[in-house]
């Protein structure tokens, strides 16, 4: 990748500001480059298909008007965002023989890039969330117990995988076993 500047001469000051991003990473045969703009092009149309096809049978559908169903067609809006940000410049840069981007638009293509992942981890976790709250009254559990069995699994879960993790390790195994005798024995003393 390199930058195409432009240069400014203003009351004696330079300034230098990018104007264009040249990608380099698309130089290849053009025999090879038709093969994968294919492969890109049917990757991208059945994605578009797929998740237009999930938000119309969730939209259409009476069965699937769940709030589990709502957050998956969400999450097929937005992986809609995330796959059209940025497969289409690339089907176009894999074909064109020079690929380059202006500055403005690279970010703002990386603005989008960023929301559309943002918002389908935020969408991930809200669909965890009620798949665990959908499950606790089935067991007959009141809803404070539901708040802290949420916050143990919200927390506690995770600070507790890598102890977990550890002690599934021989050599960590052996080494806290050295330890505990080494303190049983200067207890000892």
């Amino acid at each position: 990748m390199f930058f195409t500047r432009e240069m400014f001469n203003m009351d004696e000051k330079n300034m230098t500001r990018i104007t264009t991003i040249h990608l380099l990473g698309f130089q290849m045969p053009q025999r090879i480059k038709y093969w994968i703009f294919i492969i890109f092009l049917l990757i991208y149309c059945v994605s578009v298909c797929g998740n237009i096809l999930i938000i119309i049978l969730v939209s259409y559908s009476k069965t699937l008007h769940s709030p589990m169903y709502f957050f998956l067609s969400q999450l097929s809006a937005s992986d809609l965002l995330l796959i059209t940000d940025i497969l289409p410049n690339m089907l176009h840069d894999i074909l064109m023989k020079e690929a380059r981007i202006s500055f403005s638009d690279c970010f703002c293509q990386l603005y989008f890039f960023a929301v559309a992942s943002t918002l389908e981890c935020l969408l991930l976790t809200v669909m965890s969330y009620d798949r665990y709250l959908a499950i606790l009254p089935n067991r007959g559990q009141s809803w404070n117990m539901a708040k802290f069995m949420s916050l143990l699994y919200t927390i506690v879960t995770p600070l507790m995988n890598p102890i977990i993790y550890s002690l599934r390790n021989k050599d960590f195994k052996q080494a806290l076993g050295k330890l505990i005798s080494f303190s049983y024995s200067l207890a000892q003393q």
